[in-house]
């Protein structure tokens, strides 16, 4: 893995938890906290990085 795309993963990963607290917090919703946490965590970074991944390959 290229290092940009740590610091990409690593930025989602320490955003996605204090975005899944505040979810849960507002909406009182365990569920709602982890899918917050699944997607800001997970999702998110793996788009980010598969679209950087394949514009570098296309040039």
């Amino acid at each position: 893995m290229a290092p940009r795309e740590n610091l990409i993963t690593i930025l989602f990963v320490v955003a996605a938890l204090p975005i899944a607290y505040g979810v849960e917090n507002v909406t009182g919703q365990f569920s709602l906290g982890m899918l917050a946490l699944l997607t800001t965590g997970v999702i998110i970074p793996t788009i980010i990085n598969e679209y950087e991944r394949t514009r570098r390959s296309d040039t």
